[in-house]
């Protein structure tokens, strides 16, 4: 009763306070609103892209699983097309956003189930959630598992367009736990996967599609943007947000 009386009361305070300025105008309606950006995001309670990007009605498409996975073209079939595939087939074709954030976090349980499957990865069965972190998890164990024993220097990642292609280090600070340190490198093997998809080829070969991968540690709040130029994810603040908008948008 408690839970449903809150939904209820934020949909009573929502009514008085946000509806009228989320309200579109009727020509928007007509025109249906053109978001800019798409997010991958995992399904845990406490990562809200709208929350902690304070984006507006309308300027996002939000997609989340457990994971903050995408299943690469290769897995799509009839038998098993995945709801990722469609959404930046509206995102990306049918409209016309420009950035895909995938977006990761500190104390994911999804990310820490996955670590402990990452030598089971080969059998296929298990509880659904299993199955579907060892069937789309694997490529990021993968990656993971090609980080030094002491997780010193840089992993790199390789792929089709030059935005893929870069040199990471992972928590060069450690300060995060293995399982943080896994979703990380998570994240951006999804950059990877989400650059499987003919559909997107020229729009990446032309640099009309920017790929970013966002990391957010749920202890302190504190979000960070993997940086190319710095070879790690570095926390947004103050003094370095123009600099990260000129390196991770540059054809705006």
């Amino acid at each position: 009763m408690k839970g449903l009386e809150k939904i209820l009361r934020g949909i009573i305070k929502y009514q008085l306070t946000d509806k009228v300025r989320m309200k579109l105008s009727p020509q928007n309606i007509i025109e249906y609103p053109t978001p800019n950006f798409l997010f991958i995001s995992c399904i845990d309670n406490r990562v809200l892209p709208s929350h902690f990007t304070k984006i507006d009605c309308g300027d996002a498409y939000i997609v989340r699983n457990a994971g903050n996975l995408f299943p690469p073209r290769d897995a799509i079939t009839f038998n098993s097309v995945t709801a990722e595939a469609g959404a930046i087939e509206v995102a990306c074709v049918l409209n016309n956003v420009r950035h895909i954030f995938v977006c990761g976090h500190s104390d994911c349980k999804a990310m820490s189930l996955l670590f402990s499957l990452k030598n089971q990865c080969h059998t296929h069965s298990g509880t659904p959630l299993q199955m579907w972190l060892k069937k789309y998890g694997v490529a990021s164990v993968r990656k993971f598992d090609q980080l030094d024993s002491k997780f010193v220097g840089p992993l790199t990642f390789q792929g089709r367009f030059s935005q893929l292609n870069f040199q990471v280090n992972i928590d060069p600070e450690n300060k995060f736990p293995v399982e943080d340190k896994l979703s990380q490198v998570n994240c951006l093997q999804q950059l990877q996967n989400i650059a499987t998809f003919p559909i997107l080829h020229e729009k990446l070969s032309k640099n009309q599609i920017r790929l970013h991968a966002i990391w957010i540690d749920v202890r302190t709040g504190n979000v960070f943007i993997f940086s190319r130029d710095e070879k790690q994810f570095v926390e947004i603040t103050e003094r370095n947000y123009l600099q990260l908008v000129r390196e991770c948008f540059p054809v705006d």
